[in-house]
């Protein structure tokens, strides 16, 4: 799902850039980090407390 609320913020995200704290399944890491590099954010820190996901908090370069 997170990457279809990415897609639902769009709009949101190019008019106020901001830091986003996500949580990412295991199955979306290569569509996520696309993401990341597509719409200019980087990732500042990685959390990982389950096998199955990740949660990153990105922000936009600038």
């Amino acid at each position: 799902m997170e990457m279809k609320v990415l897609a639902g913020l769009a709009g949101y995200l190019a008019a106020y850039p901001t830091r986003i704290f996500i949580e990412v399944d295991k199955g979306n890491y290569g569509a996520f980090d696309e993401w990341v590099a597509a719409k200019g954010y980087r990732v500042l820190e990685k959390f990982q407390r389950y096998p199955s996901n990740t949660n990153f908090m990105i922000e936009k370069t600038s």
